[in-house]
């Protein structure tokens, strides 16, 4: 581990310090809604959370952590969750607050427990989310030998392809060979890989994660991902992303830059393979700042990403495209205008900043190393970044 994700995971943890949990009061919890125009749930439920939000986390996530949690606890808690739901589920998605196939989080038992429960219950798509590198041949050999009939989708949390993003905006750092790893190995079990991506990383101009949520989705899919589901990123409470933003190193992207990802990659490619999520803040109590347009035209904007949310049908993205508004021309302007610093400068200046912050007299000794780590990670990006398109056929 090199002394930039040092920092930010220890950023992680003074912010998560005193944080608020949601799974010290609740079980679980369960959003319903539409997908391909048929009903469609996703239920998460208790567990101690995920193991890299233990150690500081990913720099905007915050689903939170909870007490210990039992095996029997566990799958007492989907069962109570599923019986909560309503007849007639097309979809169902289960899992917890981090990885399903972690089995730090969800023990081997409970995992098959809940499985059994699925498996039950018939529902014809079955789902969980789980990071690419807790995907093995044996648990994915495991899983598929449980639920042998019913559709499944696993999540993986990809959120850019662009292996600076996710070091030094994301503080991920997931390996390509790991996702492409976990999309080959479900494709051979007959699961549909899904790339979690994200729009808005810190430190990215409005054209820069414009380009890399493209890219990264273009990638993904070329590599073996089945489908894509694009999120803008809002700022949560007792995150890193909460104090990059309150220090003024980082604005929620705008909703134009949303619709513009969805617009570039096409019909095609959107509707046979792209879900939305997260493009509202589904009334999270830990959210402090959203994508938004303005509020002469933000309504509508929502209803029509609503609408394709629900049904796939790109008409609905071409409707919002078409929108004509002031904010969309400021937009628009904001798109013309050059950064006069790099994101390699935006970065340092906020880690800089941080340092100080966390180790006072002590950051001098330390600074020189993680500033040139994230200016010499750059050049080393850039060959990675082309190898890894081509890898997957892009060009």
């Amino acid at each position: 581990m090199n002394e930039t994700s040092k920092l930010m995971l220890q950023l992680g943890r003074v912010m998560k310090k005193d944080r608020i949990r949601f799974w010290d009061t609740e079980n679980f919890n369960v959003r319903l809604g539409k997908r391909l125009g048929k009903l469609d749930a996703s239920l998460f439920f208790r567990t101690q959370g995920c193991r890299h939000d233990r150690s500081g986390g990913c720099t905007m996530c915050d689903y939170s952590a909870g007490p210990t949690t039992s095996v029997p606890e566990m799958i007492d808690y989907v069962r109570q969750g599923l019986d909560s739901l309503p007849s007639g589920m097309d979809s169902v998605l289960v899992s917890p607050s981090g990885s399903f196939l972690d089995t730090w989080e969800v023990p081997l038992d409970a995992r098959n427990g809940i499985l059994a429960l699925l498996s039950q219950n018939q529902y014809p798509v079955i789902a969980f989310e789980t990071r690419a590198e807790t995907i093995t041949e044996e648990s994915i050999a495991d899983c598929r030998s449980r639920i042998p009939e019913q559709m499944m989708r696993v999540y993986c949390g990809l959120e850019s392809a662009d292996p600076w993003v996710s070091q030094f905006s994301i503080n991920k750092a997931l390996e390509p060979d790991a996702f492409v790893f976990a999309m080959k190995t479900l494709a051979k079990y007959n699961m549909a890989g899904v790339a979690n991506v994200l729009l808005g990383a810190p430190f990215l101009s409005e054209v820069e994660l414009i380009e890399d949520a493209v890219q990264s989705i273009q990638w993904a899919l070329a590599v073996g991902a089945k489908e894509f589901c694009l999120f803008p990123c809002h700022v949560k409470r007792w995150t890193q992303l909460e104090w990059l933003y309150g220090h003024g190193h980082y604005h929620p992207p705008s909703l134009w830059s949303f619709i513009e990802v969805l617009h570039r990659l096409g019909s095609q490619v959107v509707s046979l393979q792209g879900e939305i999520a997260w493009f509202t803040n589904y009334g999270a109590f830990n959210i402090l700042a959203s994508p938004t347009t303005c509020s002469v035209c933000y309504a509508q904007i929502i209803e029509q990403l609503h609408g394709f949310a629900n049904s796939s049908d790109y008409t609905f993205i071409d409707r919002v495209y078409a929108i004509d508004c002031k904010c969309k021309e400021d937009w628009q302007e904001k798109l013309q205008t050059h950064m006069s610093n790099s994101r390699e400068e935006r970065a340092a200046m906020a880690y800089d900043q941080i340092g100080h912050v966390l180790y006072s007299d002590a950051w001098p000794m330390m600074r020189e190393n993680v500033l040139t780590t994230i200016s010499l990670a750059q050049k080393n990006t850039i060959h990675a970044k082309k190898s890894i398109f081509y890898a997957g056929e892009i060009r």
